[in-house]
């Protein structure tokens, strides 16, 4: 056992069991291993996050984090698809239905995941970048490998000609590719 915690859950779970026996309930148990074995999941998930943000000084985001995951919504598909702990559940809703609702519900209230703030600009950028016969990324130093990645990752997902030049070389000779309407994605880290 790795904490206090998955004590409490592995002590809850052998006593439900055990109570459900002797009553002479009909249950299936293994819906009772996957609804302990989420709890279990979420609860290690956030005593892990809560460790770190309380390291780095962040007391709200540590005691706050992720609370829509006890949202029935979310948890009892979680404990549904519950993998063992190997995979997110999510994934094996999204293998039965197509889609991950709990994913959808999660996201939507927890500001820490990136999709939570840019799901509608991204649409709106697909709308509007569809269409391009190219694309270019650029960037400087770190930013640079990252835009080569950015690249990358954009061919293989919608097949639109993209590649990644380093900021410093765009006027040499690379500038002249870009044409009027030609997206150009510029990466400015801090790099």
């Amino acid at each position: 056992m790795k904490n206090h915690i998955d004590i409490l859950i592995f002590h809850t779970a052998i006593c439900v069991e055990r109570d459900i026996k002797r009553s002479g309930m009909r249950i299936n148990m293994s819906l009772l291993h996957n609804f302990f074995g989420h709890l279990g999941t979420i609860l290690h998930h956030k005593n892990l996050v809560r460790h770190y943000c309380f390291k780095a000084g962040l007391y709200k985001q540590g005691i706050m984090h992720d609370w829509s995951k006890y949202n029935p919504v979310e948890f009892f598909v979680g404990a549904k698809f519950y993998q063992d702990g190997k995979r997110s559940p999510n994934f094996g809703e999204k293998e039965e239905r197509g889609y991950s609702s709990a994913w959808l519900h999660h996201k939507g209230r927890n500001k820490h995941h990136m999709e939570y703030w840019l799901d509608g600009e991204c649409k709106a950028l697909a709308d509007e970048f569809f269409t391009s016969e190219h694309m270019y990324f650029i960037g400087r130093n770190t930013d640079y490998a990252a835009a080569t990645e950015g690249a990358l990752k954009l061919k293989e997902i919608s097949y639109i000609p993209c590649e990644a030049y380093a900021a410093g070389e765009l006027k040499h000779g690379t500038i002249s590719l870009i044409e009027k309407g030609t997206p150009v994605v510029a990466l400015m880290g801090n790099g």
